[in-house]
C-alpha cells in the first residue's frame, strides 16, 4: 500500500522532496493549480471538517491493518496530534517548535518549528 499526501503551499519544498525520496506519493498545491486560493477560504474549510477528522476519519482509517499512524497538523495554532497503533492509538500532543514530529513508519522526522516556518499560528 502507498503511502499519499497533500501539501498546501506552506509546506517548503525540502519537505515534499525527502518524503519523495522515501517513496511517498506528494502532490502539492502548486503542482494541482490551487496555490492561488486565499487562505481564508480554505482555513475555514480545514477548521470545519476538524471534527470528521478527529472522529469519523479517526475510527475508519485505524481500522486499516496497514496503518501505522495517523497525525493531525493544526492550522490555527502550532499542535500536531500523533496517534501510532503502537501505542493502541493513544494521543500524542506536540506544541512546542522545538519537539519532533517523527514517523517511523516512512523513516521521516521533522520539529515543528520546521514544519510552520512561514505560516503565522
Amino acid at each position: 500500500m502507498s503511502l499519499r499526501l497533500y501539501m498546501d503551499v506552506h509546506v517548503r519544498r525540502s519537505v515534499t522532496t525527502a518524503l519523495r525520496f522515501r517513496g511517498v506519493d506528494v502532490l502539492t498545491a502548486q503542482e494541482d493549480g490551487t496555490a492561488r486560493w486565499d487562505d481564508g477560504p480554505l482555513l475555514d474549510r480545514a477548521t470545519d471538517t476538524e471534527r470528521t477528522d478527529r472522529r469519523e476519519k479517526f475510527l475508519s482509517y485505524t481500522q486499516i491493518e496497514t496503518l501505522e499512524e495517523y497525525i493531525l497538523v493544526a492550522q490555527d495554532k502550532m499542535e500536531v496530534t500523533l496517534f501510532r497503533r503502537a501505542t493502541n492509538w493513544q494521543a500524542e500532543l506536540l506544541h512546542l517548535p522545538e519537539q519532533s514530529l517523527h514517523l517511523a513508519s516512512i523513516e521521516f522526522g521533522l520539529t515543528l518549528r520546521a514544519l510552520y516556518e512561514g505560516v503565522k499560528v
